[in-house]
């Protein structure tokens, strides 16, 4: 399966060797969904969670 993602949008991760997108959840006790960000997968996760969880907050 090929998945087009425009180039500025996707980052390249050299640890594991891959380019596209992360998605970062935040889900409730019963696994409802509660929060999703999309970054590149350069961005690390624990750069990820202070957005992630300030849109949890909010």
């Amino acid at each position: 399966m090929t998945v087009s993602i425009p180039r500025s949008a996707s980052g390249w991760d050299g640890g594991k060797n891959v380019t596209g997108r992360k998605k970062h959840l935040t889900v409730d006790c019963p696994g409802l969904v509660l929060v999703v960000l999309v970054t590149e997968v350069s961005v690390r996760d624990r750069d990820a969670a202070e957005p992630l969880l300030e849109r949890l907050r909010s």
